[in-house]
C-alpha cells in the first residue's frame, strides 16, 4: 500500500472571530453597571485558529441606546494579554473608558484582518448616577468616641442604589 502527502487549498477572507466583550471595574470585577465618575475597562477576546498575527487592529464604538448616536470612538484597543502557546489562538483587547454619563449605552468592538475585513461584538452597559444621599448617624456623641454612621445613594425616588460606586466627602460642623 502506498502513502502520499496530500493537501488542502481554500481562500478565504478571514479567519478572525470576535468571541467575546466584557467590562470591568477599578478593581477587575466583571459588571454591567457602573457609577458617573467611574472608569470602566472595555475587554475584548479575538481568536484565530491559525494564529493571532493576522489580528491587525480592535476598536470599539459607543453609542447611546435610546437612538444610536454615537458618543465616543471609534477607539483604538490596545493588546492586553496573549494566548502563551507557540502559535497563538487568541488575545484580549482593551480599552479605558471614562466620563461617560447617566444612561444606557451599547459598546460595538470591531477586529480587523489584513484586508480590513471586520468581524464584531455587542455588549451594553448602564451607567447611574446618585441624585443624593441619605446619612444615618447618632443624633449626638461624645467627644474622642468612637461612632457608627452610613452614607448611602439615593435615586430621585428615594431607593437605595445598591450598585452606585463613588467617593463621597463629609464635613463636620458645630451646632451651638
Amino acid at each position: 500500500q502506498s502513502m502520499y502527502d496530500a493537501y488542502v487549498q481554500f481562500t478565504t477572507d478571514t479567519f478572525i472571530s470576535s468571541d467575546s466583550v466584557w467590562t470591568e471595574d477599578a478593581i477587575g470585577a466583571s459588571r454591567s453597571v457602573f457609577s458617573d465618575g467611574e472608569d470602566i475597562t472595555l475587554l475584548a477576546n479575538v481568536s484565530n485558529p491559525f494564529g493571532t498575527y493576522e489580528i491587525v487592529g480592535v476598536d470599539a464604538a459607543v453609542s447611546y441606546s435610546s437612538n444610536g448616536s454615537v458618543v465616543l470612538g471609534p477607539v483604538w484597543m490596545t493588546l492586553h494579554s496573549t494566548d502563551s502557546s507557540s502559535n497563538p489562538a487568541w488575545s484580549v483587547f482593551s480599552t479605558v473608558l471614562s466620563g461617560l454619563g447617566s444612561g444606557t449605552y451599547n459598546i460595538t468592538v470591531r477586529a480587523y484582518d489584513p484586508q480590513g475585513t471586520p468581524t464584531w461584538l455587542n455588549w451594553s452597559i448602564s451607567v447611574i448616577s446618585a441624585d443624593h444621599f441619605a446619612v444615618s448617624a447618632p443624633s449626638s456623641v461624645q467627644v474622642n468616641t468612637p461612632f457608627s454612621m452610613t452614607v448611602s445613594a439615593r435615586d430621585a425616588s428615594d431607593a437605595v442604589m445598591t450598585n452606585w460606586v463613588g467617593t463621597v466627602t463629609l464635613a463636620s460642623y458645630l451646632e451651638d
